[in-house]
């Protein structure tokens, strides 16, 4: 079905959607078997991920004629609407209806999903089921939408679309790529790193600025360092500002980022892919991008190498400068949630610490015991990260000297420091 070829990558996802495309297509084939058409589909994920492209290619590729229905009139008007939309898809069955971002046809949360309009597409569905009117959805969030809705009979298909693989991303920044001038040498293996776990929309749009870099600066093609630059814009929201950084500080953030860096490469090779040292993400100082794979936080030992990165930007600083490093409070935050979860769904220091009592309900005694444990985490791990820095003083250095020349580094030149001093 070529109707799919617009779509770069999710090979399977697109298997799927031709399988159950085939049988609105040819469903005398399907009958021999004694088949039935099961209706609904559901895709669903992250804005951006593409759900709507996956949705108009289906409806072209079924041949159906086709309704679409999303929130676009006033809450009164557009139930009926909906009743309008699903009458004339009945009429002219066999018929497909889009409903377009399902989630958003009401103001409700997640303690409060029976409103108006999802009651009337429920009823809706019921009465068109045995008109050979197929019904597909999009939507970003499916806790915002009754269960009743979305149960098998009337969504018997629920594909959720993630952030394409790196792979994927790799097909697809190619893809964008073609249409601009570009130098050949660009490695877009890194680049389908650095941008790990980005949606299509924020890929399109990271290739599209390096363009505008690139036109801005002069050159007639976009090189790998257009698209670095980009990346840090619209992924990390850096920099808000053009301010001078001081020599000094400059270098103190230097040796935080450089911390978390060494830390992540010591720990999990390879798994650094961007470390600067400006402002990211609307937070002050520098940040540092790890590359995650499947296995992202599927191990005990996985979470624990977390916990340590977080903790080892602290522990460098302290390190070279002998006083208590104040830019910690994020990552002090984020390594006592990881802890807290290896704890309780990990059971990683026994049953009898992970017995649900984390919480706002604990007696002052239980909260005590279970704050001195998470401290007591806290100490080990840290201590463990000093260790590793102290005896890996020379690549810490090489990184933090390096880093505040340059500014940022990529994975590669991390991998470059790496293999000239880490033995």
């Amino acid at each position: 079905m070529k109707e799919f070829d617009n779509i770069i990558g999710y090979d399977a996802i697109k298997l799927e959607l031709m399988r159950i495309c085939d049988i609105l297509v040819n469903p005398e084939k399907y009958a021999k078997l004694g088949v039935n058409i099961q209706n609904g589909l559901m895709l669903h994920g992250n804005p951006g991920v593409g759900k709507t492209l996956f949705a108009n290619c289906f409806l072209k590729a079924c041949k159906r004629k086709q309704y679409i229905c999303r929130k676009d009139k006033p809450n009164g008007e557009f139930i009926n609407h909906i009743k309008d939309v699903f009458e004339k898809a009945k009429q002219n069955a066999p018929s497909i209806i889009l409903l377009d971002d399902l989630d958003k046809f009401a103001n409700e949360d997640e303690d409060h999903k029976n409103a108006e309009e999802y009651v009337a597409v429920q009823s809706c569905i019921d009465e068109v089921k045995d008109a050979d009117v197929f019904i597909i959805a999009t939507a970003n969030d499916l806790s915002l939408i009754p269960k009743s809705l979305l149960r098998v009979g009337r969504f018997n298909t629920k594909t959720e679309i993630e952030n394409p693989t790196v792979e994927d991303s790799i097909k697809i920044i190619n893809h964008y790529l073609k249409s601009k001038s570009y130098v050949s040498s660009i490695d877009t293996i890194e680049v389908s790193k650095i941008l790990n776990c980005r949606s299509c929309a924020e890929l399109e749009s990271i290739i599209n600025q390096a363009g505008i870099n690139a036109g801005f600066d002069g050159k007639d093609s976009i090189d790998f360092d257009d698209i670095v630059r980009a990346s840090v814009r619209v992924v990390y929201d850096s920099p808000k500002t053009l301010r001078n950084m001081t020599e000094g500080n400059d270098e103190h953030i230097a040796y935080h980022e450089a911390g978390h860096a060494v830390m992540s490469e010591l720990l999990e090779p390879n798994s650094v892919t961007l470390i600067s040292v400006r402002e990211g993400e609307g937070k002050a100082g520098g940040f540092t991008s790890l590359y995650n794979e499947e296995r992202y936080y599927s191990t005990i030992d996985f979470v624990e190498n977390r916990i340590r990165i977080l903790l080892a930007g602290k522990c460098a600083t302290e390190i070279k400068y002998g006083k208590i490093d104040t830019g910690f409070s994020d990552d002090l935050e984020d390594a006592m949630y990881l802890i807290k979860k290896s704890i309780n769904k990990f059971a990683s220091l026994g049953f009898d610490k992970c017995n649900g009592t984390y919480n706002y309900d604990s007696s002052e005694i239980q909260k005590f015991f279970q704050q001195k444990t998470i401290n007591d985490e806290l100490q080990r791990h840290y201590q463990k990260v000093k260790e590793l820095l102290v005896e890996n003083r020379d690549f810490l250095d090489a990184m933090a000297t390096q880093l505040t020349k340059k500014k940022m580094l990529v994975g590669s030149e991390v991998q470059e420091i790496k293999r000239r001093y880490c033995n």
